[in-house]
């Protein structure tokens, strides 16, 4: 699966960061009403599963099983 690193925004300034180089993905539903799951990968090391206020608005990827 191919999954750009389109960096992500600050909660607390808005700016964009780690363009190219990194990103948060949404993984799964939401947990609990205020928190969900993503993926977090950075350079060479991909954090499979943590949790993270659904405030982040962290972009959605498809993906399908085949």
């Amino acid at each position: 699966m191919f999954v750009p690193a389109c960096g992500f925004r600050s909660y607390s300034s808005g700016n964009l960061r780690g363009v190219s180089v990194g990103g948060y993905y949404w993984v799964a539903g939401p947990k609990f009403s205020s928190v969900g799951r993503a993926m977090y990968f950075y350079s060479v090391y991909l954090y499979p599963i943590s949790d993270y206020s659904r405030s982040y608005g962290f972009p959605i990827r498809c993906a399908q099983e085949k």
